[in-house]
């Protein structure tokens, strides 16, 4: 009788740990494959390394003060930057693994909802096109979601 597809899966991705894998590959494994409880041990130790990830202490080191990493959805072509986009750094953040619980993605968070409620503004700018305020709005409520 033929292992059903999940089955397998798992038993690929619990060989894969028996290896020196990278913390991210790590931690996603356990998170979304076998999809380890939150509070257990194995996963908890996961997270802990990959929040010391060299990757994910360059996106903190990057993050603003108002917790954009400048321009959320322009690129400035004349500025050379590990991240060019709020965009594209949250896209990072989630391909390594971060979830909205996690510092750097809250701070991210809050500061869209600031940019929903009219209290923050991007520092993109201003385009001449009367759909630039709902261009915004939405652009900020996709990335959200």
């Amino acid at each position: 009788m033929p292992i059903p597809a999940c089955s397998e899966i798992n038993v690929i991705a619990e060989r894969l740990l028996e290896r020196q894998l990278n913390v991210v590959v790590r931690h996603r494994l356990l998170q979304d494959v076998l999809r380890l409880p939150p509070g257990s041990a194995e996963l908890q130790a996961a997270r802990a390394q990959l929040l010391a990830h060299p990757w994910v202490e360059e996106l903190v080191r990057a993050q603003h003060v108002d917790c954009s990493w400048g321009r959320f959805h322009s690129m400035d072509s004349s500025v050379k930057k590990r991240f060019p986009t709020s965009e594209t750094a949250i896209r990072r953040a989630l391909a390594l693994g971060l979830d909205k619980d996690t510092p750097l993605l809250s701070h991210a968070v809050d500061y869209m909802e600031k940019v929903l409620d009219g209290d923050a503004a991007w520092s993109d700018r201003v385009e001449k096109s009367e759909g630039w305020p709902i261009g915004v709005q939405t652009i900020t409520a996709a990335t959200l979601a």
